[in-house]
């Protein structure tokens, strides 16, 4: 179907009191499992991927596959930034492809850093990309009230709570009392951390309560793990790609399990009607440079821009270009890509590109056409 807005698939679970898996993104097998799975069950789903996977693995060469196997998904998706903790992480990840960011304010509560959690909410939300805040552990003495205090102040769309142990001991009683007292007072998706282990009921009487997005990670590398180990055991001498047999199939199995236990199953159709498709923008400029400039300026001046464009929020890719034939009528362009329209507006008024277009660019490409161009879907493309 889509890779929609993550934002208007929370709001649409919250509304209709069923809960998205957001499940991690921990290989391609898993990637594939994930989504066999939804399409299996016919239900919106949030592929997550953590800091930590960005800081394993070159992400830049996994994320087109990642985008592309959203794309062209049979149900709504949508790609989640997971532990966020400055403004460079989440540029980056948007820049990648990501459409829904978490931005872990537990370690950004003081006063001090409230600038910083802004900033971070207002870079995210520049960019049309749905923002979730973690906020606090429910454990935590006195937490409800600086949970409220600090959601307020977030600006975000979802806010992320932690229920504390809940595998060993299982979930205290207040802490479905906490959930109920923030929704009630927020009205806001909720999304659960740390649910590992919760039973069917406790499920249902915390999506009752306001969560509309669970993150389901430990389990799956649990289980992704035994496997392995599994098969290890079955040969001590094998190909190296033995040892990944079955993963997809038992991701996929125990997907289908959290869908249907979650509510969420059967819903794909119903979301992609009430939610925005994200679209990239292409942003064309083709232009001339003055006479006066010489070649070696010319491709300075133009590796300087792919530099300082590439890094400014919202923007996926820079391509600069030279006229195959030299009787054109414009020899240069620029082929900016932007997550979304609304990147079009950020992109035009960020001090960097402000900056680098009235000192570097506009001075000697004075005979230039710009355009902007939204994708047309094809429903034939792979």
């Amino acid at each position: 179907m889509a890779l929609v807005k993550v934002q208007d698939m929370l709001a649409h679970a919250y509304r209709h009191k069923y809960a998205v898996g957001a499940f991690d993104l921990f290989s391609l097998d898993a990637l594939q499992g994930i989504l066999a799975a939804s399409e299996e069950t016919r239900s919106p789903v949030i592929l997550s991927l953590s800091g930590a996977s960005f800081d394993l693995a070159d992400i830049t060469l996994v994320m087109p596959s990642v985008v592309k196997a959203a794309r062209r998904a049979g149900v709504p998706v949508g790609l989640h930034f997971d532990f966020g903790r400055d403004t460079s992480a989440i540029v980056r990840a948007i820049n990648l492809g990501c459409n829904s960011i978490m931005v872990d304010g537990s370690t950004l509560a003081a006063p001090e850093h409230a600038a910083m959690l802004r900033e971070m909410v207002d870079t995210a939300k520049g960019c049309d990309a749905s923002v979730e805040v973690l906020i606090g552990t429910l454990d935590e003495a006195g937490s409800v009230q600086h949970i409220l205090d600090l959601a307020r102040r977030s600006g975000a769309d979802s806010l992320g709570v932690v229920l504390g142990d809940a595998g060993a001991a299982g979930v205290r009683e207040g802490a479905f009392d906490s959930v109920a007292h923030i929704n009630q007072a927020l009205e806001r998706p909720l999304v659960i951390h740390g649910g590992y282990g919760l039973s069917q009921d406790h499920y249902r009487r915390l999506i009752d309560n306001g969560v509309a997005k669970i993150n389901y990670h430990n389990a799956l590398h649990d289980l992704a793990f035994e496997q392995v180990k599994q098969n290890l055991a079955k040969k001590h001498k094998a190909d190296f790609n033995d040892l990944f047999q079955g993963i997809r199939e038992i991701v996929r199995d125990e997907v289908v399990c959290c869908q249907q236990m979650w509510g969420s199953a059967g819903h794909a159709g119903a979301v992609l009607e009430h939610c925005s498709v994200c679209k990239e923008v292409e942003h064309l400029i083709i232009y001339n440079v003055d006479q006066s400039m010489g070649p070696e300026a010319a491709a300075e001046m133009i590796a300087e821009g792919q530099r300082v464009l590439g890094a400014i929020p919202g923007v996926r890719r820079v391509f600069t270009g030279e006229a195959v034939r030299r009787d054109a009528a414009y020899q240069y362009c620029w082929l900016v890509r932007f997550a979304n329209e609304s990147v079009i507006a950020s992109y035009r008024d960020h001090p960097d590109h402000v900056d680098f277009a009235n000192t570097r660019f506009r001075p000697v490409a004075g005979n230039r056409i710009s355009i902007d161009y939204e994708e047309i879907e094809n429903p034939w493309a792979f």
